[in-house]
């Protein structure tokens, strides 16, 4: 993916401090998180990140969500991506890629539209404390839901299952069409794609 330009594997020192400066932030703003994916199992699961580990992971609550990437954008660097997805932005801090994650309540679910994958609200919410930081209310359902029954064997690979993908579907496409978001590096690709096509036909028309 084109924000994937960013990624590159980090120690455990580099990925804790770039985690804790995003909590001190979060805090300071009185804004919820939780620490979701690999930043999760990590945390809970070795006590730390995970040693090269490419990426920080963030569900924020969707009734915090434009504050919370207000307040980033106001710290941190907002990673262009083409088309700015209403569910997922990705930050850098320092030199570390932060990805966020909306989660959005539905009934008696959150979802999270990026991965396309449902949980049960009792499952993630409210969030919890777990030293230092936040976590999804029952944090080992969470990790077998995504990790399955064996998290706690490290493993390789990013490649998560998705869950009632159908209702995911269902929801956000409804969602995303309300509210189409276009970034700066969407708009400068659309113009680029529009020179080419306006060459091209030029082109062909002279030709003639």
């Amino acid at each position: 993916m084109f924000w994937d330009l960013w990624k590159r594997k980090h120690s455990v020192e580099h990925l804790s401090i770039a985690l804790n400066k995003i909590v001190k932030v979060f805090q300071k703003e009185n804004i919820e998180y939780a620490l979701a994916y690999g930043t999760l199992l990590g945390i809970y699961r070795d006590g730390h990140p995970i040693e090269g580990d490419d990426d920080i992971d963030l569900f924020i609550p969707q009734k915090d969500w434009d504050r919370a990437i207000g307040v980033m954008n106001k710290h941190f660097f907002q990673i262009p991506q083409p088309i700015l997805s209403p569910y997922f932005r990705g930050f850098s801090v320092n030199n570390v890629q932060v990805e966020l994650y909306q989660a959005m309540f539905y009934k008696d679910r959150i979802i999270d539209c990026w991965e396309k994958d449902v949980h049960k609200k009792k499952d993630l919410y409210p969030f919890r404390s777990y030293g230092d930081y936040l976590v999804p209310r029952d944090v080992e359902t969470f990790l077998v839901h995504v990790y399955g029954k064996d998290w706690r064997i490290p493993k390789s690979g990013k490649d998560y299952p998705q869950h009632e993908k159908e209702l995911a579907d269902f929801v956000c496409t409804k969602v995303f069409i309300k509210k189409p978001c276009l970034g700066w590096s969407g708009v400068a690709l659309i113009i680029l794609f529009s020179i080419i096509l306006i060459t091209v036909i030029t082109c062909i028309n002279i030709r003639k």
